[in-house]
């Protein structure tokens, strides 16, 4: 939203352009972009995608091409005027697929003008997930997976087979599950963050050969106990 609500980044994209110079002397004197880079490592890339007649487009700000406002996120951005979704994205600089937020770009008359897209730094997802011990596998809006660490589930596959309606938000189930090639348990878990149109879902999946194991232990300290 602090990118967004930037208002010499929006008066940019928002204003008519006269001359090949004004989007020279705003790229080379605005930094604002790469200074949010800098300042937040857990966002990877920030693009905009600028539907317009006339702009001089550099690697940040993209020109919206047919092929672009085609593509499902661009629709589901539009769709959503006015409010943040969150989608997996393929990144238009390395073509990998990340967890993005997007939202349209909206003129005084109420015009979408394109979409701003910002995605977000795996790694830092790695960093949060590093002390976990459990198999974990995030997603958001249908089920399309953007982080796991479960072998065979990779970031875009789509989870199947969950046995809870996509609409259901802030539940926790736990049930058997078949996400692993070993018989295990899986709590799902689903949320939504305030002023978006997409749910997330957390699986955290615990095979029952580690379950019988922590039983196995505990029955072992109370022979010990009983022993004494």
């Amino acid at each position: 939203e602090r990118v967004f609500s930037n208002d010499a980044i929006m008066s940019f994209i928002k204003n008519d352009h006269l001359a090949e110079s004004e989007f020279t002397s705003f790229y080379s004197t605005n930094n604002t972009l790469n200074e949010y880079l800098t300042a937040y490592t857990q966002i990877s890339s920030i693009n905009f995608y600028i539907d317009s007649d006339y702009f001089v487009y550099n690697s940040q700000f993209r020109k919206a091409t047919q092929g672009v406002k085609n593509k499902y996120w661009y629709v589901n951005a539009m769709k959503s005027k006015g409010k943040v979704t969150w989608d997996v994205v393929a990144s238009p600089t390395d073509n990998k697929l990340y967890l993005s937020l997007l939202k349209a770009i909206v003129n005084e008359k109420n015009e979408c003008m394109g979409v701003m897209i910002i995605a977000i730094n795996p790694d830092w997802l790695e960093g949060i997930m590093q002390d976990e011990s459990n198999m974990a596998i995030f997603s958001v809006r249908d089920y399309k997976v953007f982080y796991s660490n479960v072998e065979g589930m990779n970031i875009g596959n789509v989870m199947s087979n969950i046995g809870i309606d996509e609409l259901d938000v802030n539940i926790r189930v736990c049930q058997e599950h078949n996400q692993i090639a070993d018989d295990a348990y899986t709590i799902i878990e689903t949320f939504e963050y305030e002023n978006t149109e997409n749910k997330f879902q957390i699986f955290l999946i615990k095979p029952y050969s580690q379950i019988s194991g922590v039983t196995d232990n505990v029955t072992k300290i109370y022979i010990w106990y009983m022993g004494l």
